[in-house]
């Protein structure tokens, strides 16, 4: 058996990594411009933006807003604008031409979700509608950033949720999904390299710092989406010690390493998408509340993850020959858990 990176000789390689462009890209503020009315609609979505659990709102403003209808001359700033909040006016008359600025806008890259009150009637926009209850406003946060998900790319979302607040925990419940699906699909080419000696990428040490390097990522950029200090070598060796039970998944892993033509590819799969979420979700709930997952939340964490990642594991590997479909599950002790505990 080999022996195995420890979380120092990972931190040291993710040092190598261009973190400091990560760093730079959250800490720009994005240009989101409010275009819509000055009434309590715009005035309660923008509330609900800026407050949000984590560090404090940067200095630096990143919210702009615009009166809406306007001719065009008042809409310049939209040139500039990376992402555009259009709260519809009442009137039908408007509709097209809504429509229309919509278009344009998308037409140059610029991201657009449309805010509706709640009970306002449906209609159709070209772009992603939200409702705002003025009675949940965390509510909305959460809608807004699952719609923002599907326009903005992931690069941004560190960005918009550390200069937006009230997108935190939204974009960072997304992140850390994209983030352990990724690793699964990781997981599951080099498992399937395994079984199809071919492709000659066996799933070995190299493939497991790969790994634990994108959950240190990961870990990262949650901690910049929650407005924490940005230092590398200072944040990087703090997460490492809140995350530290998350990266230890690395030690069930390892009891599956060249055992793939045993008991197939799909336990392999689940370990990484569980090892991700878990180690995720360590690190959010302690940039947004400042505690400690206790080993029975983890736990908790692990067996839901796992069974998440399981349905995702078995629709991936659908796509495979029945031959390559391993369902049989070795015994797995979770790398936190003690005798008795």
């Amino acid at each position: 058996m080999p022996v195995w990176p420890d979380l120092r000789k990972v931190i040291e390689q993710l040092r190598e990594l261009d973190v400091g462009a990560l760093r730079g890209a959250a800490e720009t503020p994005p240009r989101v411009v409010v275009l819509g009315a000055a009434n309590r609609l715009r005035d309660g979505v923008i509330a609900a933006l800026l407050q949000g659990p984590g560090g404090p709102l940067p200095a630096q403003a990143s919210l702009e807003t615009l009166n809406w209808p306007a001719l065009p001359e008042a809409l310049t700033p939209l040139r500039e604008a990376e992402l555009v909040l259009l709260l519809p006016s009442p009137a039908a008359s408007t509709r097209q031409v809504e429509q229309e600025l919509i278009a344009r806008l998308q037409q140059r890259q610029v991201a657009v979700a449309v805010i509706r009150e709640s009970g306002a009637e449906d209609g159709w926009f070209g772009a992603p509608v939200v409702r705002f209850d003025v009675a949940q406003p965390d509510a909305f946060g959460r809608q807004m950033a699952l719609g923002l998900a599907a326009t903005v790319p992931i690069e941004r979302w560190p960005a918009l949720g550390r200069h937006l607040p009230g997108l935190r925990d939204g974009l960072t419940e997304r992140l850390i999904a994209t983030t352990a699906q990724n690793n699964a699909i990781y997981a599951l080419s080099t498992g399937l390299a395994e079984v199809i000696p071919v492709f000659d990428i066996p799933f070995n040490v190299a493939d497991m710092v790969i790994l634990t390097k994108n959950q240190a990522l990961l870990a990262y950029k949650v901690a910049l989406l929650y407005g924490l200090p940005g230092e590398p070598q200072q944040a990087l060796t703090e997460l490492a010690s809140v995350v530290g039970s998350g990266f230890l998944w690395r030690q069930v892993a390892r009891q599956l390493v060249g055992l793939v033509p045993v008991w197939g590819i799909i336990p392999k799969t689940v370990v990484a998408y569980a090892g991700t979420y878990v180690t995720g979700e360590a690190v959010r709930v302690w940039c947004a509340s400042g505690r400690r997952l206790e080993r029975k939340a983890l736990n908790q964490l692990y067996h839901q993850a796992t069974l998440q990642g399981k349905a995702l594991a078995q629709r991936l590997s659908q796509r495979l020959p029945q031959s390559q479909r391993g369902l049989t599950w070795p015994k797995l002790r979770l790398p936190w858990s003690r005798r008795g505990a």
